[in-house]
């Protein structure tokens, strides 16, 4: 699993943005929403992949993680 971060956006803006790929069967794509009020608190998105390697898992969920860094650049922490 790799935890992706981002503030100052909400849970659904967000889900908006990626919608496409919450629907991935692999890797998974989840949002997590952390402390704080809506719209500026920490919102998080896990992908999770299951491989019988690190290395193999790295090469699912890189690109997956690197078009949602793309689509919120300007959230990330």
């Amino acid at each position: 699993s790799r935890l992706l971060r981002f503030a100052g956006i909400s849970e659904e803006e967000m889900s908006e943005r990626v919608r496409d790929l919450l629907d991935s069967p692999d890797p998974t794509v989840s949002p997590l929403v952390g402390p704080g009020e809506v719209g500026r608190g920490e919102v998080r998105l896990r992908l999770t992949t299951r491989s019988p390697t690190r290395m193999e898992a790295e090469e699912k969920i890189g690109p997956v993680a690197q078009e949602i860094f793309s689509r919120l650049r300007e959230y990330r922490l």
